[in-house]
């Protein structure tokens, strides 16, 4: 994670596939592994490495909203309502989702307003990536925006 929120990709990677190596079924591993090949545009790769995060965690949802935003980014909407929708059912039944999570789907749909919607939420949650917005690659969309600025003040990432 420390190479992924560095910029380092490639180490990122090598740790993830070392810690596989050990251990085949680390779903947190495989989110890594994910997120380093979404951030060098390596979708095929990150939308297999979050299918097994997916399936390693038993549908765990913040895998389930990782993968949501790699099919979103590239373009397979079908792909990424089909999970967000999954993961709204959830919500409803009472599961905890994280509004990070939402937050990340609606930015790789390009749905700036909605991204917003969901990282307030998460904000007034105090959700567990919340300190992470301002050098999550995913998120990168929204950094031209205003809000984005209002929210990292809001968080003490900036003054």
């Amino acid at each position: 994670m420390a190479f992924y929120y560095g910029g380092n990709h490639d180490e990122s990677i090598q740790a993830s596939l070392r810690v596989l190596e050990i251990d085949p079924k680390f779903s947190h591993s495989y989110e890594d592994l994910g997120r380093a090949y979404a951030a060098k545009r390596m979708w095929h790769e990150a939308i297999t490495a979050f299918g097994n995060a997916v399936r390693h965690s038993g549908r765990g949802s913040r895998y389930v909203a990782s993968l949501a935003h790699a099919y979103s980014a590239i373009g397979n909407w079908k792909k990424a309502l089909v999970l967000r929708n999954a993961l709204q059912r959830l919500s409803k039944k009472g599961v905890y989702v994280s509004p990070y999570g939402f937050a990340l789907i609606e930015t790789g749909m390009g749905n700036i307003d909605g991204a917003f919607k969901w990282l307030d939420k998460a904000y007034q949650e105090r959700a567990g990536a919340v300190p992470f917005v301002n050098v999550d690659p995913r998120l990168a969309p929204l950094h031209p925006d205003p809000r984005f600025r209002k929210l990292l003040k809001g968080i003490h990432l900036v003054s």
